[in-house]
């Protein structure tokens, strides 16, 4: 049996992973090749640094094109490693440069580790292991650890000009969370930890391939403070930062080696039987998702699940004598409460979990009046109803962009007039709607026509989740200095529906509202199922949806975007319009949502 990491990840999960996934009747990996999971494990920093830039909706980030969003993970690499590959030819002539070549070690007569260093090289007796993780360097070199309320990089650069871990250690006499950092970089359930842990799973192997000195581990990642220059794909190596991972791997080699005989003794087990489910080890909805959480959690009902309680992961308090006890909701699961209405009502200490307890019960919606007029009432007509588009590239290719900054490509604007009016959709008189048409820089394009579509005024500009549209019209003002005050503008104009529907404690608090009144939610229906997602309003407020539409989502969006170039004429059409469909339903859906707000009010 040949064993990547992806494989020792894998069957840590639970002793029924493995019984299950030699039982599959459709396997997830070939068992006889190990090329596609050494892709997987590149492509999970890929998809984590993906989810951490994107500021769509979560329902947007369910579905992916695997295949496409890969791509855009390898080509990313690819320049990574070419980037490091003429920084160390420059340097010196009599180094030697493997690429992607996989060694193996006999761990035991039947289990065979295998590892796949993205570059190997060899110079001077030395030995050194490059991984390449398509992940910015802000959240290593944002670590800290603190020794007497002192704050300390956990990261420092070394002679070479590379970072490495503070791997001193902190003395009993001082107070100091090391050792809580240390243990969160290293916890291979996160999506940072899973990095380290596979780079001392590489280390494991090749420390006793090349033996006595081993092999040094490195670590290449995208510089979250580059900012390119525009000059069509050509980088300078400030667009990655090294960090040497030898010493913490070397550390990690006794976790790796009991972890591997945990994982024989699952093998061994080949116990397919329910056990617990375990939130980071299921990593149900998050990166890294197991193959068979669709199996595992198929008791659980489609709606109204103990999951769809608002802040569920906090737990529910059970009061007894004499103190609090608090039930974690995987723990309550795994004992057969899986439904909102399994829970005790006296557990629920939350008023918004009241209230959607009451509104599953009953059967009915929730909703302030009150607040719901007051919020609509600062409303200033003609609306402006706008989304935005943006592809986060991983590798920036345009002047002033950094790795994963939203580049926008596409927007709508529906008009609307007064609040009694009905809108077409596809009026061109109110519908006023942009989109690049290739890979190209067409920001100043995009920044012209809407500005053409907005004019200026004090004309509200409504927005749903206006965080993804502020900040983007902020970068623009910055890329467009003669354009800077119009896009300023519009940004201090922004009405933002998801408030409207959902609350704005800090508004109403300040309307003169009391704190419980402030914070209570405006709307509730059960049909969110405890999300205020578009996709989850548009339905319930709106009666349409986005089933059955080609682009259905942001993900979809920008992946369709980023393979407009390689497409034929004709599919490239049919691409282009899949693109305006989708964008126009966001704008005109926030519509239809503001209608059915003020159906509640009569």
């Amino acid at each position: 049996m040949v064993v990547t990491v992806i494989d020792l990840l894998n069957h840590l999960r639970c002793r029924r992973f493995s019984p299950l996934e030699r039982r599959s009747s459709a396997r997830k990996y070939n068992p006889t090749k190990s090329d596609e999971k050494y892709a997987e494990f590149r492509h999970l920093g890929g998809i984590a640094a993906y989810s951490a830039a994107a500021e769509y909706d979560a329902d947007d980030t369910i579905e992916i094109q695997k295949n496409r969003q890969y791509r855009l993970t390898d080509e990313a690499v690819a320049v990574m490693k070419d980037v490091v590959s003429s920084r160390i030819l420059g340097q010196r002539s009599d180094i030697k440069i493997e690429r992607d070549k996989e060694f193996t070690y006999a761990f035991s007569d039947n289990i065979r580790l295998a590892a796949n260093p993205d570059l190997m090289l060899s110079y001077n007796g030395i030995i050194e292991a490059i991984t390449f993780v398509p992940m910015t360097s802000r959240e290593l070199l944002g670590m800290q650890f603190s020794v007497n309320k002192q704050k300390f990089p956990f990261f420092v650069k070394d002679d070479r000009n590379q970072y490495i871990p503070d791997l001193r250690g902190v003395t009993d006499a001082f107070k100091t969370n090391y050792d809580d950092k240390l243990a969160k970089l290293t916890d291979r359930k996160t999506d940072l930890g899973r990095i380290v842990y596979g780079i001392a799973f590489q280390s494991f192997i090749l420390d006793r391939l090349f033996r006595p000195h081993g092999v040094r581990q490195m670590l290449v990642v995208l510089n979250h403070a580059y900012v390119h220059d525009g000059t069509p794909g050509v980088y300078d190596s400030r667009l990655v930062v090294a960090f040497d991972f030898t010493a913490l791997a070397r550390q990690m080699a006794e976790t790796i080696q009991i972890d591997l005989y945990r994982m024989i003794n699952h093998i061994e087990l080949d116990d397919d039987s329910r056990c617990p489910l375990v939130k980071h080890e299921c990593r149900r909805g998050m990166s890294f998702q197991c193959q068979f959480v669709e199996y595992c959690f198929s008791h659980l009902p489609k709606k109204h699940a103990i999951f769809h309680y608002f802040f569920q992961h906090q737990g529910f308090v059970e009061t007894l004598p004499g103190e609090d006890l608090v039930h974690d909701t995987y723990d309550l699961v795994n004992e057969g409460v899986v439904d909102m209405l399994d829970v005790p009502i006296s557990w629920l200490k939350r008023e918004k979990n009241l209230m959607q307890r009451y509104c599953v019960e009953a059967d009915r919606p929730f909703y302030n009046k009150i607040k719901l007029k007051t919020y609509l009432d600062t409303l200033v007509y003609p609306l402006y109803l706008i989304d935005f588009e943006a592809f986060p590239a991983i590798v920036p290719r345009f002047a002033g962009e950094g790795a994963y900054q939203q580049s926008l490509f596409q927007f709508s604007c529906h008009v609307l007039s007064a609040p009694d009016t009905a809108l077409d959709p596809d009026d061109p008189k109110t519908h006023l709607e942009w989109v690049a048409k290739d890979g190209a820089d067409h920001r100043r394009d995009f920044v012209e026509a809407l500005l053409s579509a907005i004019p200026e005024g004090s004309s509200s500009v409504v927005v749903y989740n206006q965080n993804f549209e502020k900040q983007r019209l902020v970068e623009l003002a910055i890329l467009f200095p003669e354009h800077a005050d119009r896009l300023r503008g519009i940004a201090s104009r922004l009405f933002d529906l998801l408030k409207a529907v959902k609350n704005d404690a800090e508004f109403f608090s300040a309307a003169g509202f009391t704190k419980e009144a402030a914070e209570t939610y405006n709307y509730y229906h059960p049909d969110l199922d405890g999300s205020y997602s578009l996709k989850k309003v548009l339905p319930v407020l709106g009666g349409a949806t986005y089933e059955g539409m080609p682009i259905s989502n942001g993900v979809q969006a920008y992946l369709a975007y980023a393979g407009l170039d390689e497409l034929e004429p004709d599919e490239h059409e049919k691409t282009i319009a899949d693109m305006l469909a989708y964008c126009k339903l966001d704008t005109y859906a926030m519509y239809l949502i503001l209608r059915g707000l003020r159906a509640q009010l009569e």
